[in-house]
C-alpha cells in the first residue's frame, strides 16, 4: 500500500512520517512521502498512490516559520498558491483521502494515529503506549539536520504573534480571497 503526504513545509509531515516508519512492518516497503505539485500528471496516476494524507497547519504559523529569516519579505502572492496546492490536489484525488490538522495531531497525537490505523493498516500501539519517548526521538532525529522543531502544545500559536492583529486579518482576507470555497471548507478554523 502506498501513500502520499501533502503539506506545506513546517506542517508536521516529518513527524507523521517518523511515526509511520516506526510502525511499519518490514514488508511495508512501498511507503511514499512526496510533496508533488498537483499539476503533475504522475500524481493522479492510479499506480502512484492509493492514499493521500493532507496535513494542514495554520497558514500564518507555517508560512512565517518557513520564512523565519525573511519575515519582512514574505511574498503572499507566491506563498498563498504554494500553500493551497496541497489542498487542491487533495480535493481532486479520487481514492482514499485523510485530513490531519497539525494542531490536533500535536495536541492529541494518539487520537490522530488511531484514525490512521484502518487507512494505513498499521499497528501504532507500540507508539501510542510510548508517545512521549517517540516524540523526543523524532525531535532528536530532526534536529540532527540543524533544524528546530517544537512538538509541544505550548507552541501551537507562536510565529503568527510576530504579526500585528491587523496584519493577521489581512492574511486571513487574502487567503479567503484566493479560494473562498476551499478556505471555508478547510481553513476557516484559522481566522483571527
Amino acid at each position: 500500500m502506498k501513500h502520499v503526504s501533502l503539506s506545506y513545509p513546517r506542517s508536521g509531515a516529518t513527524f507523521l512520517q517518523f511515526l509511520i516508519r516506526r510502525a511499519q512492518p518490514p514488508s511495508y516497503k512501498t511507503l511514499v512521502h512526496n510533496k508533488l505539485h498537483p499539476n503533475s500528471q504522475s500524481f493522479y496516476a492510479p499506480n502512484i498512490t492509493d492514499i493521500v494524507i493532507l496535513i494542514l497547519r495554520n497558514y500564518k504559523e507555517c508560512i512565517i516559520r518557513h520564512h523565519i529569516t525573511q519575515l519582512q519579505n514574505i511574498d503572499l502572492d507566491e506563498s498563498i498558491p504554494a500553500y493551497f496546492w496541497a489542498i487542491e490536489a487533495f480535493e481532486k484525488f479520487q481514492k482514499t483521502k485523510h485530513l490531519i490538522y497539525y494542531e490536533d495531531f500535536i495536541t492529541d497525537t494518539t487520537s490522530e494515529l488511531v484514525k490512521l490505523v484502518p487507512i494505513l493498516k498499521l499497528n501504532f500501539s507500540k507508539i501510542i503506549n510510548n508517545i512521549e519517548s517517540f516524540r523526543q526521538e523524532s525531535k532528536i532525529e530532526y534536529t540532527k539536520n540543524k533544524q528546530n522543531m517544537s512538538l509541544s502544545n505550548d507552541k501551537l500559536v507562536f510565529h503568527s504573534n510576530k504579526l500585528s492583529k491587523e496584519k493577521q486579518k489581512q492574511w486571513d482576507d487574502k487567503f479567503r480571497q484566493y479560494d473562498p470555497v476551499l478556505f471555508d471548507k478547510y481553513l476557516e478554523r484559522y481566522l483571527t
